[in-house]
């Protein structure tokens, strides 16, 4: 037994478990239970509501400190629980209303594995999910709803593409994912899958960034979704710095912090802090920016976000080498080369040693 928090866990010697699953099974009760182990699981994760894009509620990062800390005792203490369970509930979806429990839990999981560095084995769930909800719904299930699920398996695996470096792919499939977002009619997650497609256009310099960003800001606006107009007008503002079109950048940043004032973002969000200290850097606010980037990495690091870890280390030591303090610098870089080893992102390594 495991005492933690106040509670007690119970584990099970290998051999136990296994003799105590074959009698469960035997008894004709396993189904049954598996199947309230199946929902009891899928209720935790989908309760998390990480890719949620309701009203004032963000991507991943955005969640309450409850939803945090769950979030992390899910990966901490359950991870075999969620394993088991969606394996099972893999292999009995049977109708729209179980595929739409699979995707969700599915794709909340994915992100929780990528966002805890543990990117292969969020490729095998997402897949497993895609492949669940087919090419179309199953006979008599809402088209609509269907597509909505689809987009959202597709965010998932956008998000996860992105963790793993392969931007590219993660375009297509945020691309895919918005293409379906529009037909299923839900604005809610037409503002996600836009806000996605701009965030990765804009990560390669792509000029679909401007599109997608210019109709988030639309829709985001109409909506009243304040964190995504607020980060669709700073990817504008982004885009006019690389144009060299610096009046224009500072004039489209001024108005992304205020629309983050007006509807009291929280500056506190890993991804809002990122922005800013990009913007800020790109505006000339070299020392605020670089302030900015590690309230970043220590919200981050609280988090333990390697992957956001490794691209805000990244930017904050290019930061400080510009600024002139090199031995500021040089920790940040050797830091920044372990945690893109970490994530087997070879190209990125050789970029930060190429500049420390």
């Amino acid at each position: 037994a495991d005492e933690e928090a106040g509670s007690t866990r119970y584990r099970f010697l290998e051999t136990i478990r296994q003799y105590a699953r074959d009698k469960l099974f035997e008894s004709g009760e396993g189904e049954a239970i598996r199947d309230r182990h199946y929902a009891w699981i899928t209720a935790r994760l989908i309760d998390l509501n990480i890719l949620s894009v309701n009203g004032s509620e963000r991507w991943f990062g955005g969640l309450s400190a409850r939803e945090y800390e769950q979030f992390w005792y899910l990966l901490d203490h359950e991870q075999d629980n969620i394993r088991a369970a969606l394996e099972w509930g893999i292999g009995r979806a049977d109708g729209l209303a179980d595929l739409e429990t699979l995707t969700l839990a599915g794709a909340h999981y994915t992100v929780m594995l990528v966002v805890s560095g543990q990117q292969p084995e969020g490729e095998h769930w997402i897949s497993a999910t895609l492949d669940a909800l087919g090419d179309g719904p199953p006979a008599g299930g809402d088209p609509l709803l269907w597509k909505w699920l689809r987009a959202r398996a597709l965010m998932a695996r956008g998000h996860l593409l992105v963790g793993m470096g392969a931007t590219e792919r993660a375009l297509a499939e945020a691309e895919a994912g918005l293409a379906l977002a529009r037909e299923s009619g839900n604005q809610n997650i037409l503002v996600g899958s836009l806000f996605q497609v701009a965030f990765i256009a804009s990560m390669m310099r792509d000029p679909r960034a401007g599109a997608a960003a210019e109709e988030l800001r639309d829709l985001a606006g109409r909506q009243g979704v304040a964190w995504a107009e607020s980060a669709a007008v700073s990817y504008l503002a982004g885009a006019a710095f690389l144009r060299g079109d610096m009046a224009r950048g500072r004039a489209l940043a001024d108005e992304a912090e205020r629309i983050a004032n007006d509807g009291r973002i929280d500056m506190s969000d890993v991804n809002i802090l990122f922005n800013w200290g990009m913007l800020l850097i790109m505006k000339g606010s070299l020392d605020q920016g670089i302030v900015t980037l590690r309230q970043a990495l220590e919200k981050v690091n609280r988090g333990r976000m390697p992957q956001f870890a490794a691209r805000v280390e990244s930017e904050l030591a290019h930061a400080l080498r510009r600024a002139g303090r090199p031995d500021e610098a040089l920790p940040v870089y050797r830091s920044a080369i372990h945690q893109w080893a970490k994530l087997g992102r070879r190209p990125a390594v050789a970029n930060q040693l190429e500049c420390f």
